[in-house]
């Protein structure tokens, strides 16, 4: 089982892929676009996507913690993820 996500996109439309990562409890690392600052409350965990360095750092500083990822806000739960899914097909 994963531990960990990360979403290096440039542009996300909706990020389902990080809702995925989050319902299935691994730390979420992602670029800082918009659709990523929707759904992930911690900014320490935002990297520009031209700074390899500044994820590398923030890799680094979790991997010791990585069995201590609880589960996300109740908004993240499987059901509220399908039906954001469900709702974003139209």
């Amino acid at each position: 089982k994963s531990k960990i996500f990360i979403s290096a996109s440039y542009f996300e439309s909706f990020g389902l892929t990080l809702l995925e990562a989050i319902s299935a409890e691994c730390l979420v690392v992602s670029s800082n676009i918009e659709a990523h600052r929707e759904l992930i409350s911690n900014p320490s965990h935002f990297f520009d996507k031209s700074d390899s360095e500044k994820l590398s750092r923030i890799l680094i500083s979790n991997i010791h913690h990585l069995g201590e990822i609880k589960k996300f806000d109740p908004k993240f739960s499987q059901d509220n993820i399908d039906k954001a899914y469900v709702g974003a097909l139209g």
